[in-house]
Formats: C-alpha cells, structure tokens, sequence
C-alpha cells in the first residue's frame, strides 16, 4: 500500500511546501482495542468517564437510487473545485461558508474552483443548488439516527446569532433562515420535500482521502461524516481510526459515523490512489474555529 502511494504523496508534498511532510505510520494490530465490523451499527462509550465517543451506523440511507444521486452530485463538486491540502492524499473540497484564509479573513462562500474560465463561477453557483440537496439529505437523515447529543451539539452551533445555515441562495433576504425544500433528482425523477430543516452551513467532500494521526479544533465538539460511495472489487482500506482510544471502524460503503474531533484520529490509505479503478467518496460536517467570529466581522460590516 505505502509503495503504492509512494510517488504521489512525493509529488504532494513538492506541492506545498508550507508544512512538513506528513509520515506514512504502519498500523500495529496488537495495540488495537476493538475493531468495528462493516456490518455493525454501534455507539461506543468511555468505560471510564461514562462519555459517548464514537458512533457508527451502517446502511445510513438504505436506498441505491438515493446513494446514485448523492454520488453524482458529489463527482460534479469534486471536478469543479481544488483541493484544499496537497499534502493529503486524494482530494478534499470545501463546500458552503469559509472563513478565509488566515492572511485573508473573511466570511462568504468556499471559492476554490479548478477553472479559471469565465463560466467557473455560474457552474459553481448552479452546481450549489445541487450540494445543498444532497446536505440536507445528509442532515435529515442524521437527525434521525444519530444520539441527539451529536445533532444538537452541531446543530446548535448555527442556531440564531451563529453563522447561517446552508442556503444556496444566500446572501440574498430570507423569511425562512432555518427551514427549506429539500431537492433531489433520483432515478430520473425530482423528488421534493417543503419545511424541512436547514443543513449546517460548512461541509467537506471528499475522494480517496487521506490524512496522517492529527487532532482538529472545531467550533462544535462533534463532527458527523458519512462514506456514501465504496466502489471496486478488491478495494481496500480507508478505515476511520480513533487513535486515542486504539479504535479502528472498517469502512464500508453507505456508513455514516460521529466522532470528537479533539481526540486524535486518521483515515487510514487505501489502494484508491490516482488512476485506480477504485472510488471511495464521502462527505463530512466540520466547522472552523474561526467561522463564527469571521461572520460576526461580516455582519457588522453589512
């Protein structure tokens, strides 16, 4: 596997040279104290403290039109964008608010687009009708099977006075800050849903990615993903480790799971590396640190 990605992560990190180069760890399976089958759903607790730590819930939607549609959209969002860190393998894109770079501060939405041609941005703006679909799809399912200490924990973050919920539309006037129509195209068909709630306003897609042991400051305690495409026979790795606790959960295709960003974590390489007949996608709500003072700046300004 390391060889694997051997060249590629070379050319990564001569790609940016802003960080140090990332190390390659080898998992060592004696250190390990569980590991979560592909086919089991659980939540998983502090023996200790008594705290809730992990959750994974295998077949979050259950349905293969609604996954064909939720991956079409991503690919689409996937090749209109950049990355947003060379260093990681595969590819991960910012979809909805930003703060900005730390030398640029400012709210607004992500603006990482692969084209510079002149119709970039009017495909980026079409191309968000369609992401907020496929998070609110994401969101309401979350409400519905995950412990509401995850949902309420990110869901209150973009209560009243937090930054804005997910609205393709913004920042244009709305009588309806918290509530909207869902939109799919399944199967052919358009598929819609009035009233109901609003996604978070700050999300990650992502493909084949990547990332060495690491912690993340966030501006709520959890963060939820969900791997809805695990495509090709012979795929493997990309598991999710919670290296705190030595906690690994095998990937499998339509799982959804909630962890504390704080604590440290990795997903793991698998053989998808650039040019493999493989497709591991997903995507993930996290939210900056510095998102809510970056919109609280904005709307004194406006």
């Amino acid at each position: 596997m390391s060889a694997a990605w051997k060249s590629p992560l070379e050319k990564a990190n001569e790609a940016d040279k802003s960080r140090p180069p990332p190390h390659i760890h080898v998992l060592q399976r004696r250190y390990l104290r569980l590991s979560i089958p592909a086919g089991l759903s659980c939540v998983v607790y502090d023996e200790g403290t008594g705290e809730l730590i992990l959750v994974a819930v295998r077949r979050f939607c259950g349905i293969a039109a609604i996954l064909d549609a939720i991956t079409l959209i991503v690919r689409r969002t996937l090749d209109l964008r950049n990355t947003l860190r060379l260093q990681d393998p595969g590819w991960i894109v910012h979809v909805g608010f930003t703060a900005g770079s730390r030398r640029d501060c400012g709210f607004g939405f992500a603006r990482n687009l692969a084209s510079q041609a002149q119709d970039a941005a009017e495909k980026e703006a079409e191309n968000r009708g369609e992401v907020e679909g496929a998070l609110t799809y994401f969101w309401l399912r979350t409400l519905g099977v995950l412990p509401a200490e995850v949902t309420e924990d990110v869901g209150d973050h973009y209560g009243p006075g937090g930054p804005p919920r997910f609205r393709a539309d913004w920042p244009e006037p709305t009588d309806s800050p918290m509530k909207a129509a869902l939109k799919l195209s399944v199967g052919g068909r358009d598929v819609e849903f009035e009233g109901v709630e609003r996604p978070p306003g700050c999300a990650v897609f992502a493909e084949g990615y990547a990332k060495a042991v690491h912690f993340e400051p966030q501006a709520h305690d959890w963060a939820i993903g969900w791997n809805h495409c695990r495509q090709g026979k012979g795929l493997i790795g990309g598991h999710f480790y919670l290296s705190d606790y030595g906690i690994e959960m095998i990937a499998a295709e339509d799982t959804a799971w909630s962890w504390r960003p704080k604590l440290l974590h990795t997903t793991g390489l698998s053989n998808a590396y650039p040019g493999s007949p493989f497709r591991l996608e997903g995507m993930a709500f996290i939210t900056p640190i510095r998102l809510g003072v970056a919109y609280a700046r904005w709307l004194a300004r406006s």
